[in-house]
Parts: structure tokens; C-alpha cells; sequence
């Protein structure tokens, strides 16, 4: 069901945005919006507790009330897995992708969520098919904390996926475009042709200028930090 009001929430590995859209006619607009950081550490045992108090923060500064709410999780979360079918194989699309998930995946397909979308494979060769897959325990715990704070979450998405629909409504661009989103702790590699869409996500971000900061000057990590902020 297509919703009038609804937030988005991007929960990354140092900050959680959210914008505010209301739909009119076929268009959008924004609101509101709103950034609250993540408080900094690297140790994952206290992360649910650190993100959980963002959350506080935000629903401190906005009311959500029953507005549907959708998150995206970070790239470094999901597994993007692409593969060609043979021609002719759409009436039996659906059992060929699971047969690929069972090859291409390393968990047992009831321990995650899978999406997929076919497209036109460019060389004529077959079907292309995409692929995304995210576990069932990440999802779980973000929904944990998104019920604690009363949040109605209708769905879930992954920010390369996410950033490829900003990207083809707001700019609708022809031909092969690359895009680049550099995070805290990794930086999501997309290309997009049309419905087709390549990503990787790479271990290299923010994260890693700071540290190269806080060892070439050698100085705390919060202040290498600052002196990322405002070089």
C-alpha cells in the first residue's frame, strides 16, 4: 500500500539520517530531516545500546506517531550476487534463482532475506538476474531496537538500493552512471544502466582517513576526527 507520509531512516556505522517525504499526486517532497550521530567506538558489544540512544534522540526531536517508516541498512550488511540464466528460462525464473542462491550464498537460505529483479541482458546471451541478501539475525536486531522506540516499520532496504532509486528519480540519468558513497566504515561502489545495477561495497571510508590522521600526527582518535571534519 502506497503510504501519503513516511519517514526513511538510514542507519549507518556512525550516524542515522532520517527525512520526512509526503507524497502529492506522483510527486515528493521533503519535510523534514534530520541527522543524529552514533556515538564513536569499535567495540560491536555496546553497538545496539549506542545505536538505541540515537534513536531515543530522534524520536525525541520529531514526532513519528503511526507515519510508516522504511530503513536502509549500510552495503557492508547484504551480499550482492549477479548472474546470467539461459535463454527462455522466465516460466521457471523462480526456482532457477533459488537453485543459484543455494550455490552462491554461504548460509542456508532460511537464515536470510533475499530480493532479485530480472533484467535484459545487454549481449543477448540470456537473462541477467540481480540479487541481494541480507541475514535474517541483522534484520532482526534492528528491528528490536526500531520496536523499542515504537517506530512502524513497513520495510526494509540496503543503501546501494536505495541509492540507485534517489538517483533514478531525482536525476533519471541516460547511459552508464557510476556512483560513489563513502561511509563511516565502508564506501558503496554502484553503477547503473538503466534498470541494471552493478554494486560492491569496499572496506575503505571515513574510518580509515581518521586513522591515517591519528597516526600522522599522532593524536587521539577523536581529535584526528575533528581535524577530518574541518581540514
Amino acid at each position: 500500500m502506497a503510504h501519503r507520509v513516511v519517514w526513511g531512516l538510514d542507519i549507518g556505522n556512525s550516524a542515522i539520517k532520517a527525512v520526512k517525504m509526503v507524497r502529492s499526486g506522483t510527486e515528493a517532497r521533503i519535510v523534514d530531516f534530520d541527522i543524529i550521530d552514533i556515538q564513536a567506538g569499535d567495540d560491536e558489544a555496546n553497538r545496539p545500546a549506542r545505536i538505541q540512544a540515537a534513536l531515543n534522540t530522534l524520536c525525541n526531536n520529531h514526532s513519528f506517531g503511526r507515519d510508516a517508516v522504511y530503513l536502509s541498512l549500510s552495503g557492508d550488511m547484504c551480499l550482492f550476487r549477479e548472474f546470467q540464466l539461459p535463454p527462455g528460462s522466465e516460466s521457471k525464473l523462480g526456482d532457477l534463482v533459488l537453485y543459484e542462491a543455494k550455490q552462491q550464498i554461504p548460509f542456508p537460505l532460511d537464515q536470510v532475506e533475499l530480493g532479485w529483479e530480472k533484467y535484459d541482458d545487454p549481449t543477448g546471451a540470456g537473462v541477467g538476474v540481480e540479487m541481494i541478501v541480507v541475514r535474517k539475525n541483522i534484520i532482526a536486531d534492528f528491528l528490536t531496537l526500531t520496536d523499542t522506540s515504537k517506530l512502524n516499520v513497513q520495510g526494509i532496504t540496503v543503501s546501494p538500493v536505495a541509492l540507485f532509486n534517489f538517483i533514478k528519480y531525482e536525476y533519471q540519468p541516460t547511459g552508464a552512471t557510476l556512483l560513489l558513497d563513502a561511509g563511516y566504515k565502508s564506501t558503496d561502489f554502484v553503477v547503473m544502466n538503466g534498470r541494471h545495477m552493478y554494486s560492491r561495497t569496499i572496506q575503505i571510508a571515513g574510518r580509515e582517513i581518521t586513522r591515517v590522521l591519528e597516526n600522522k600526527f599522532k593524536v587521539s582518535y577523536d581529535k584526528a576526527e575533528e581535524l577530518k571534519k574541518n581540514l
